[in-house]
């Protein structure tokens, strides 16, 4: 999850992109503004030592050399065939009428990939080719897929292959209409890919490992490299990072049951910060409205006792952070979106119900109720009016008034 630019859709604006919330276990950050504003669940991943792949090598479609799987062409992918019943597992959005949700549909207990794309903000959805993908599990906050637009042509999905056991990281760069595997640098692949997010006319992708990488490519062509900046594993053994973005700006969060350290984008590099929550005795999520005004969530007293689930606010890109004035009314940990600098739309991973405050933390309220006690995985905001969340069982809602009012959305069935 991204808002009103190409980034992704976790804090901020632009382009909404919805990822997998893992609930109190390892979080990513994806900060959406320009394209997005909202947060969302990262694949958690046990950390490797020596990942494997190929070198780079530009729109590949060739797996990795060690991959045990036969290589699979660039052509045309047939369209789907939706069945009914569909449950979303990730969302993004470029612009407040353009976007995509990938998820899965199942008959019986057949279930099939799904991917849709809107051309009215969320009002209608028409099925669009997909690449050969399979368990795309909607209901389960960790399993990590997750779908990525940086504009109407250049895209990404991360999901296990139909011909193998592993993730695998697909792009296309003609708004789906081909869909081609992606070669990754040697010392990281798409399996232990944790969190994509793009913003700026760059895409970013982290890995967990020992130790942890970071990678990036131009959004027009799969040109990968490697950030010369790395971060050291914690003792987890559950690995996950939150890349944020907000125009050129951006932060990531490295979550290892606790959060340990992290990274701040600085003209191009990435450079150590430190993150909130580091001291909570738990993990951690950000949001950012704007490159200097993000808000952070701490899900404290995890490991250490007392559970103290706590808000702050920074207005200087990250560098200090202000508790909020009052205490959330739920002690329940979850994704958080800041479409605007003091709103914050929070989406307990335990409950059914949205909170949201609308002047800094001073006041919280319930903005959306589901008709069902369920926790939510992603809360995102294209524009400072536009915003998605999805449900742990699927469900996708919307709000176009940022973030007051929110009601489900309806896919068609065929």
């Amino acid at each position: 999850m991204a808002a009103n630019r190409p980034c992704s859709l976790r804090w901020g604006l632009p382009d909404v992109n919805g990822r997998r919330w893992a609930a109190a276990a390892a979080v990513v950050v994806a900060l959406i503004t320009a394209a997005c504003g909202g947060g969302t669940t990262k694949k958690t991943v046990p950390p490797t030592t020596s990942p494997s792949t190929s070198s780079t090598t530009p729109r590949t479609t060739t797996p990795p050399a060690t991959s045990p799987t036969t290589t699979v062409p660039t052509t045309t992918v047939p369209a789907t065939t939706v069945p009914q019943g569909f449950l979303a597992a990730s969302v993004t959005f470029v612009s407040d009428h353009l976007g995509w949700v990938l998820g899965s549909t199942c008959t019986g207990s057949t279930c099939a990939a799904v991917l849709y794309r809107t051309e009215d903000g969320g009002h209608g959805w028409a099925p669009i080719n997909t690449p050969p993908l399979t368990d795309i599990d909607a209901g389960d906050g960790d399993n990590g897929e997750e779908i990525r637009f940086a504009n109407a042509y250049d895209g990404w999905i991360v999901a296990r292959s139909e011909t193998a056991p592993y993730f695998v990281l697909w792009a296309t760069y003609d708004a789906g209409t081909h869909w081609e595997l992606v070669h990754l640098p040697a010392g990281v692949s798409a399996n232990s890919l944790s969190d994509l997010e793009t913003s700026a006319g760059t895409v970013y992708a982290s890995f967990c490992g020992s130790p942890i990488h970071i990678a990036m490519s131009p959004v027009t062509s799969s040109d990968w490299t490697l950030s010369q900046s790395t971060l050291p594993i914690g003792a987890g053994p559950v690995c996950g990072e939150q890349i944020v973005l907000q125009g050129e700006a951006g932060w990531l969060i490295n979550i290892d049951r606790l959060v340990i350290n992290g990274a701040q984008l600085e003209n191009g590099s990435w450079v150590p910060w430190n993150p909130p929550c580091t001291d909570s005795g738990g993990s951690g999520e950000v949001a950012a409205a704007d490159p200097n005004d993000l808000v952070a969530v701490c899900d404290g007293g995890i490991y250490s006792g007392p559970a103290d689930v706590s808000v702050s606010f920074s207005r200087d890109g990250g560098t200090t952070f202000v508790p909020a004035p009052e205490t959330l009314p739920s002690n329940s940990y979850g994704p958080i979106a800041s479409p605007t600098p003091g709103v914050v739309v929070m989406s307990p991973a335990g409950e059914g119900n949205l909170l949201a405050t609308f002047d800094g933390g001073k006041q919280w309220s319930t903005v959306y109720g589901a008709p069902v006690s369920e926790g939510w995985e992603y809360v995102g905001f294209t524009t400072a009016e536009q915003g998605v969340a999805i449900g742990q069982s699927g469900a996708l809602v919307m709000t176009y008034d940022g973030g007051h009012e929110w009601a489900p959305v309806q896919f068609p069935s065929t």
